[in-house]
């Protein structure tokens, strides 16, 4: 089920996470929740962690109608630094995971301010390219290439999708 639901909710953000941005701040709650499940309930079924993440996640949209741009910093540098720690761990870098969680994370945050429209378009795209690619057991440098392939086709989409309705 879990599975489902991880590609269901990358799909909607690869493709829509601009447009819906609440979902992107839930989805970044949603993938927080499912890391934080397994350090804190490492024994519990896949249905409790399922309900976790999603409340995690119900808090992210919670937040984002509450403080829009603060709402979505904390999504940018959750997913920015989730998106840099794994592509350092498939480049199988010896650098503690936590340094480029923080890096990526500081990006996802600058990203956020400096450019609202474009940071909403990559780091939906990120999300949803890296949520669908985590959901499958493959070789590293595989995942790694289906998770730039996806998030090319994200990015593109969106883009696309902005440019028409300008």
């Amino acid at each position: 089920m879990m599975l489902l639901v991880k590609i269901v909710i990358g799909v909607l953000l690869l493709i829509l996470g601009r447009k819906l941005f609440w979902l992107l701040v839930g989805g970044a709650g949603f993938l927080a929740g499912t890391y934080l499940s397994t350090l804190l309930l490492p024994n519990a079924s896949e249905w409790v962690s399922l309900i976790f993440a999603l409340i995690v996640g119900g808090l992210g949209v919670l937040l984002v109608m509450l403080v829009q741009k603060i709402g979505i910093s904390i999504a940018g540098f959750i997913i920015g630094g989730m998106a840099l720690s794994g592509i350092a761990s498939n480049l199988f870098l010896d650098v503690p995971g936590w340094i480029f969680f923080v890096i990526g994370g500081i990006i996802g945050i600058v990203l956020t301010f400096a450019i609202f429209e474009w940071s909403l378009i990559l780091i939906s795209a990120t999300a949803g390219a890296w949520m669908i690619s985590e959901a499958f057991t493959l070789d590293s440098m595989v995942k790694l290439g289906l998770f730039l392939g996806l998030l090319l086709i994200g990015i593109i989409i969106q883009f696309r999708m902005k440019k028409s309705e300008n």
